[in-house]
């Protein structure tokens, strides 16, 4: 087996209806499984998927919902490829991904992790990958700055590109890798699992690379709502400095993006440009779960 590709399903049956379509579809030229782990949902997924692929996939169910992380490790358990890609349910292949992605990774020995171009709904760039740099890199890198180094989230050439990190939404492993270095960290809900995974291939000194011609839309944040993504987006990245970095790093993002938001919604108050009142919403929501997250683990100015 060459690749078994992984998906987790929370209430998203009608994501992965497109999702697992795409892969029967685009995918040629590769033996592969399709392996649909159930974070206990709602959504009658095991019967949808039996109707439309009946024999296409193995459905494992879960008593409880566990995560992002977590469902891919119990995933990973019923996996028999050589390589294991992990496809967030709010994805289409656009073209035959999941075999150029292996293709890579199999000949090249110290290529630990890969990934493809992710684009949006629109078929605009989206969040691929990070080119360089950490948390602090990305939240300053916005805007104007990121034009300054074009192929900082998205690889903008035809040529694979080293980067620091892989989106999870689309990432291709090594089973190999996972056999010496582990998978992801349990200790993550949602969020961020994919940094810290990363995080250890690079300490091993392993490569991580984009793969442009392999092309996925991404209909980001579809697969969770909004403000519980925000919520659980903070956590993930508290917990990951916390475990990669420290306590006086994760002050320093805290106080940078405070600001940052400060002068956003300054921006926004003054010119009040489109629907300005959803944005500072927005900023609120935000401003919120950044404080809940410092607080959760005892790090704001009240401790």
């Amino acid at each position: 087996m060459d690749v078994s590709i992984i998906i987790v399903n929370y209430n998203t049956v009608h994501l992965i209806l497109d999702c697992i379509a795409s892969v029967i579809e685009k995918t040629k030229g590769i033996e592969y499984e399709i392996i649909v782990v159930d974070n206990n949902s709602c959504d009658d997924a095991a019967s949808k998927l039996a109707e439309r692929f009946d024999g296409r996939f193995k459905y494992v169910q879960l008593p409880d919902n566990v995560g992002f992380g977590k469902a891919n490790i119990e995933g990973y358990k019923h996996a028999s490829g050589r390589n294991i890609f992990l496809l967030n349910p709010d994805t289409v292949l656009l073209n035959n991904a999941v075999f150029e992605l292996c293709s890579y990774i199999d000949r090249h020995d110290r290529v630990a992790i890969c990934g493809g171009n992710l684009y949006d709904k629109d078929l605009r760039p989206g969040l691929s990958h990070l080119q360089f740099g950490d948390v602090l890199t990305k939240i300053m890198f916005r805007g104007p700055c990121r034009k300054l180094f074009p192929n900082y989230i998205f690889n903008t050439s035809d040529k694979p590109l080293k980067v620091r990190m892989i989106s999870g939404a689309d990432m291709m492993i090594k089973r190999t890798i996972i056999e010496e270095i582990g998978f992801f960290d349990p200790d993550f809900f949602m969020y961020f699992e994919d940094n810290e995974f990363s995080y250890r291939v690079r300490q091993h000194h392993y490569a991580i690379v984009n793969i442009p011609k392999s092309r996925i839309m991404h209909l980001e944040g579809k697969s969770s709502p909004s403000e519980k993504g925000v919520a659980l987006g903070y956590s993930g990245r508290t917990t990951y400095i916390l475990k990669t970095h420290s306590k006086g790093y994760l002050w320093l993002i805290s106080i940078i993006e405070y600001l940052l938001l400060f002068i956003d919604s300054l921006r926004i108050r003054l010119f009040r440009n489109g629907d300005y009142e959803t944005k500072l919403c927005s900023l609120k929501m935000r401003r919120k779960n950044l404080w809940l997250s410092t607080k959760a683990l005892g790090l704001s100015r009240s401790q």
